[in-house]
């Protein structure tokens, strides 16, 4: 087996194996690749990407971003995608290989990522699994961490993920009796439109653009990052759900879509509408129903975070939204995720810091 560079000219080669393999979602995409370059372009990032080819061809694929990140001022490099929360996503291998291939290919994807971090002063790296790659399969092929088995601390945290292979009337009972009550009035004080590829405008994403940079106060990203999401739509991996109110757009929300499988990307509000009734219950569930139509067998709503944890630090406002987003019913499972350290002093300053963070909150302070 070779190692061989993500270059431009193997973009359609990659994206036809993510297309291939079970391991491979969205995430794996050059598009995505791209994407998350883009939006941290202040981080310096790179692509350090590679292929694992044998003599018939791809065995595997490892996407690997290197950001330059600051450190108590100075600038320090890690493996790191900051659009996914601080982690790569893991490696995607070849469909229908053995049980033994798969962990010799795995061992060498690791041990060059360890050689790669030591040519590049690396501090650390992180990795997490993507659980709607072949869901439901994959919640047994990736049942426990096997980054674990490479070095890596255990970072694992959880999600929400609807089955929508259930009949309406199950996805139905499975809300929580309270959304079901919102849900209700949303019927009758919106309308809900949602855009595919098929009827999707620059006009309408247009919207949604503006009124996600008026929601947060600013622009949070570069431009090119909403002209790369409107090309996702185009290209039928994304959908955009919006909700009018005396016939203006005053929500939106953009579901990512590849395969067989969704996720809950982004949502935006106008701060400046008065309306009586919430607007999220009605886009979720709208969009629950069409995701449904459409063939689509599971939804990821989002993460779920209950508490603090050593590595993790969710504020309040973090732990209701997982508090909502679980009133929709489904199945919440475990993303394994870890972080290996190659510096000892990073490591120390960073478990440490996340201590005193751990405890001043527990505190209250």
């Amino acid at each position: 087996m070779k190692i061989v560079p993500l270059t431009k000219d193997k973009y359609q080669d990659w994206n036809e194996f993510c297309l291939k393999s079970d391991d491979a979602w969205f995430w794996h995409t050059t598009d995505y690749l791209e994407f998350s370059i883009a939006c941290h372009h202040e981080n310096n990032v790179r692509s350090l990407s590679f292929m694992v080819y044998d003599d018939v061809g791809i065995m595997a694929i490892c996407p690997l971003l290197l950001e330059e990140v600051n450190c108590n001022d100075h600038e320090i490099n890690i493996f790191s995608n900051s659009i996914m929360g601080g982690y790569e996503v893991h490696p995607a291998l070849k469909t229908d290989i053995s049980d033994e291939r798969k962990e010799k290919v795995r061992k060498l994807i690791f041990s060059f990522v360890d050689d790669f971090a030591c040519k590049n002063n690396v501090k650390s790296a992180a990795f997490s699994f993507v659980p709607l790659a072949n869901y439901p399969q994959s919640l047994k092929q990736l049942s426990f961490n096997y980054l674990m088995k490479y070095g890596y601390f255990n970072h694992s945290l959880n999600t929400q993920i609807l089955d929508l292979t259930s009949s309406y009337e199950t996805l139905n009972r499975d809300v929580r009796k309270g959304h079901k009550y919102d849900i209700k009035r949303g019927e009758k004080a919106y309308v809900v439109d949602i855009f595919d590829k098929n009827n999707i405008t620059k006009d309408i994403f247009n919207f949604y653009r503006l009124l996600h940079h008026k929601a947060s106060g600013r622009i949070t990203r570069p431009l090119v990052t909403f002209d790369m999401m409107y090309k996702w739509i185009l290209d039928g991996n994304g959908v955009l759900c919006g909700l009018k109110y005396n016939n203006i757009y005053i929500g939106f929300s953009l579901i990512i879509t590849y395969k067989n499988a969704a996720y809950y990307g982004s949502a935006s509000d106008d701060p400046d509408a008065k309306v009586d009734v919430p607007i999220s219950h009605i886009i979720q569930w709208e969009t629950v129903k069409w995701l449904k139509n459409n063939g689509f067998v599971c939804y990821e709503i989002g993460l779920q975070q209950y508490s603090s944890q050593l590595y993790d630090n969710p504020n309040q406002k973090d732990i209701d939204i997982s508090l909502f987003k679980r009133g929709f019913g489904g199945k919440t499972i475990t993303v394994h995720r870890g972080i290996k350290y190659y510096d000892k002093q990073f490591m120390h300053e960073k478990i440490l810091s996340n201590l005193n963070s751990l405890v001043l909150q527990q505190r209250g302070e």
